[in-house]
């Protein structure tokens, strides 16, 4: 029997805490990319994406300037943006649960995984 072994790549944190936002509020990735709204000021999921992006600088130690390039902001904005996520945590219980729920979420995701051999035989006639 042949036995073949796979290496799974494991995937980073910041990856993690993504793939979470993304099933928390069953969106993709472009979600959390840079939005304008025409009207100006921001949209109705402007805190969501704050959210992520604060996660990303707090649990990933990511600068305003790697999470504003990887998500085409202008580092200005994404401070800003992330200081009031820091600020807003302390006075909505909601922003908080948010925060919790991805963390879970990420944390479920980092599940090792096993690949079982299987023994496949076969008949030649």
């Amino acid at each position: 029997m042949a036995v073949l072994k796979y290496q799974l790549e494991k995937k980073s944190l910041d990856q993690m805490l993504i793939d979470a936002a993304c099933c928390k509020w069953d969106v993709d990735e472009s979600f959390f990319r840079c939005y304008t709204n025409r009207k100006g000021g921001k949209d109705k999921n402007t805190d969501k994406r704050r959210i992520l992006h604060w996660l990303l600088w707090k649990d990933c130690n990511m600068t305003f300037a790697d999470i504003a390039e990887r998500f085409g902001y202008t580092k200005q904005s994404m401070q800003e943006g992330i200081e009031k996520i820091d600020f807003m945590m302390s006075v909505y219980l909601s922003i908080a649960h948010d925060v919790a729920s991805i963390r879970e979420i990420a944390g479920k995701l980092q599940v090792n995984m096993e690949i079982s051999v299987v023994d496949i035989s076969v008949k030649i006639k």
